[in-house]
């Protein structure tokens, strides 16, 4: 058993790895996994697993969440041919290069990099990045969202806030209302001759929780480092307050 850090939400669980002899899906095998135990955060009574980008790299995965279905490929021979199966208008987008599930978004039509985080039930825009766009807590329109909850057990305070725009590929969505958390607050490096830490580079300026999912059918095709979705139904980015941290 070894230990290690889990990134979540506002924090860094601890963790130990462990490795199993088998891990089976159906008739998906693997075997001699190493997984890691993130002991501090619940899961809930009927979860006791989490498959992450370490297990997803490996396949391509389709989430039909409006269906309660999701569906893993073992893809070979397909470079050129869409895998949207299901819709011939679906967009294509390309995975970022050396990321975890990262895509490129915009948001008032500036382009932003965004990761999709099922274990997200909220989508969210990075505070810093949101100040970047002239979007704060005070700005007029902005509302309390309440505590809001990643993987792990840090919690931060997030709003509800007014945008022009979002959009992904073709798709716009108009005057979304997306909350904003200060979801890296602890992600934080501090540079030799100085006492300021600073944000860890790279970290995504939004996380696509499960909301997107939702109101998308969506196949991450890691054979072709490319994500395709197309909109289903429903609202993208409920604007539904939960009680405030202080308030749990």
């Amino acid at each position: 058993m070894e230990d290690a850090l889990v990134p979540g939400v506002g924090v860094e669980s601890g963790a130990e790895y462990v490795h199993l002899d088998e891990f089976r899906i159906g008739r998906a095998v693997r075997k001699n996994w190493r997984v890691s135990i993130a002991g501090e955060y619940d899961f809930g009574d009927d979860i006791f697993f989490v498959l992450g980008d370490d297990f997803f790299n490996q396949v391509d995965v389709e989430f039909d969440v409006a269906r309660n279905v999701i569906k893993l490929y073992e893809s070979k021979d397909c470079e050129g041919v869409s895998l949207a199966y299901w819709a011939r208008d679906a967009i294509v987008v390309p995975i970022v290069a050396g990321s975890q599930l990262e895509l490129t978004v915009s948001i008032n039509g500036v382009p932003l990099r965004a990761r999709l985080d099922s274990s997200t039930t909220r989508s969210v825009v990075s505070l810093p990045d949101a100040e970047r766009l002239g979007v704060t807590p005070k700005t007029a329109g902005v509302v309390g969202g309440g505590c809001y909850y990643g993987f792990g057990k840090g919690a931060v305070e997030s709003w509800i806030a007014p945008f022009e725009s979002f959009a992904v590929g073709n798709e716009l969505v108009r005057n979304p209302k997306i909350h904003i958390a200060q979801v890296w607050k602890n992600y934080t490096v501090t540079e030799t001759g100085t006492r300021l830490p600073s944000t860890l580079p790279g970290l995504p300026a939004m996380l696509l929780g499960a909301d997107f999912l939702r109101s998308h059918r969506v196949l991450v095709a890691q054979s072709q480092q490319k994500i395709y979705l197309s909109y289903v139904g429903g609202t993208v980015f409920p604007a539904t307050p939960t009680k405030g941290c202080s308030e749990k």
